[in-house]
């Protein structure tokens, strides 16, 4: 369970067996429990899991990019890479957010 407001959450990233959450105010505490785990406690229409190690708050995703990879980038100046198989998944989550806007 996350026990802090969902929009403070920037990001999330998976450190071993443990989760890296990066907050709006600059800290990035380490939970112990993993990524998947703390995902489905979010609301699935606003966090996506890019890659096997990453979930991102779309609401902090300023650009994103397909060449060289998929990637994007976040307010912080953060370059997140996104899974390939995950690319499609994310327009259709970034179209659905901005619907919703």
């Amino acid at each position: 369970m996350i026990l802090m407001p969902y929009d403070d959450i920037i990001r999330l990233n998976a450190d071993g067996a443990y989760t890296r959450v990066h907050l709006v105010d600059g800290k990035r505490p380490l939970v112990c429990k993993g990524i998947g785990e703390l995902h489905r406690d979010l609301p699935l229409e606003r966090f996506f899991r890019c890659h096997h190690s990453h979930v991102v708050n779309l609401a902090y995703v300023v650009k994103i990019f397909r060449n060289g990879g998929y990637r994007m980038q976040l307010c912080t100046g953060d370059m997140v890479e996104v899974a390939r198989r995950r690319w499609k998944d994310l327009l259709d989550a970034i179209a659905g957010m901005r619907a919703w806007h």
